[in-house]
Formats: C-alpha cells, sequence, structure tokens
C-alpha cells in the first residue's frame, strides 16, 4: 500500500517506473476526479505493472497495481479467495477523499501482518494513525 499527496505524482513516477515486484498495489494518491485516470495512464506506460484507476470489484492480484480514484476512499473486501476494491464517498478524513487512512485500514483488515505500508510524501496526517496501527 503507498499513501502518496503534495509532490506525489513526480515521486511516485520514479518509484513504478523502477519496481519490480509480484505483490499486488494500491495507491491512495491526494487528486480531483479525472486527474487519476490520467495519473494511472500515465504510470501504466511506464512501469512493468498493470497499472489501473480502480473500479467497484476490481481484485487485487499480482503484478496489478490499482489508484484510487479522486473523490473516493478505496477499501478492500474480502470475496472469496479473492480481494476486491470496494469504493465509497464516506465523508473525507484528515481533509481528504480519498484518504490514505481509509485504505491502510481497509488493507490491514484484509491482509493482517503481510501487509506493507508506505507514506511517501505527505500533507497533513493523513496515513500517520494508520502507520501507527501497522508498526
Amino acid at each position: 500500500m503507498i499513501g502518496i499527496s503534495t509532490g506525489g505524482p513526480n515521486a511516485l513516477q520514479d518509484v513504478m517506473s523502477e519496481l519490480r515486484t509480484d505483490r499486488p498495489i494500491a495507491i491512495t494518491q491526494h487528486m480531483p476526479p479525472m486527474f487519476t485516470r490520467l495519473l494511472a495512464e500515465r504510470l501504466n506506460s511506464i512501469s512493468s505493472l498493470e497499472v489501473l484507476e480502480g473500479e467497484p470489484g476490481m481484485v487485487m492480484k499480482p503484478g496489478r497495481a490499482i489508484i484510487a480514484p479522486g473523490d473516493f476512499h478505496m477499501e478492500f473486501r474480502r470475496k472469496g479467495a479473492e480481494i476486491v476494491v470496494n469504493l465509497t464517498q464516506g465523508p473525507p478524513e484528515n481533509s481528504c477523499r480519498p484518504a490514505v487512512d481509509v485504505m491502510f485500514r481497509s488493507a490491514l483488515d484484509v491482509y493482517g501482518p503481510n501487509l506493507l505500508a508506505v507514506v511517501m510524501t505527505g500533507m497533513g496526517r493523513d496515513g500517520a494513525e494508520t502507520m501507527r496501527e501497522l508498526r
């Protein structure tokens, strides 16, 4: 799980162009609607991973990175043996929607101790509370 805010697109581009993994990746980037789709398309063109903007029911799978769409919190649910994306428009957290803390909490619920979470750049406290829980 990657949480990213101010300065994020350039930092995320650097990471995604070099990242090689067989793990599913989820990203919450503080961006408005439409910009997250453009970001996903740009990252998909430079990454060895399949990078997509999240949609309800999308499966988290190896070699795929999913970006929370602007104005939607991204959460995860178990559906049989798979973990799938759930999008909500719950209240903003830490003045953000999508919020990193929402994604991290949900991921912790479904992945448990196998979760790796990173906050790359910051704006305010989004992600900080759940990082304490993850530690």
